[in-house]
């Protein structure tokens, strides 16, 4: 039952992920986007900002029954999905690689996944710079 809900979780993040690279990030038309926004959001049924207290939920049970269910790899799977769904979501990549480092024993992916996050956190504060300038510059 576990992986299944894990399973369904990343299919969902990767239906949301492919909508958002083909159509849902077009600047043409944004008023045709509602719809498939509309579409896309009750195909899935889900929400993403679940995806971090569901991991953590997975990862610190007791009971084994619903640990038996799913592999550390399903884990890896499901951070490796809400980074591509949520990509300046820093606690996103915060969380994947404690796993990794923590529970994996990945020291190398680890150190990967923080530089990704921290080359989003970069991107972010560059764009906020560049906004403060321009707001300054009035």
């Amino acid at each position: 039952m576990i992986k299944e809900v894990i399973d369904s979780f990343i299919r969902h993040n990767d239906a949301i992920v492919n909508f958002l690279e083909s159509d849902g990030r077009s600047e043409e038309n944004k008023e045709e986007l509602i719809p498939m926004y509309a579409a896309i959001l009750r195909e899935t049924r889900f929400n993403p900002a679940l995806g971090l207290d569901f991991a953590s939920v997975l990862l610190f049970t007791e009971d084994k029954s619903i640990f038996d269910e799913f592999e550390l790899a399903d884990i890896r799977a499901f951070f490796s999905s809400l980074m591509r769904l949520q990509e300046y979501n820093l606690e996103n990549y915060t969380e994947a690689a404690h796993f990794e480092w923590a529970m994996m024993n990945n020291a190398e992916t680890a150190k990967k996944i923080i530089g990704e996050g921290i080359d989003k956190a970069r991107q972010k504060m560059e764009e906020l710079s560049e906004l403060l300038e321009k707001i300054k510059g009035e």
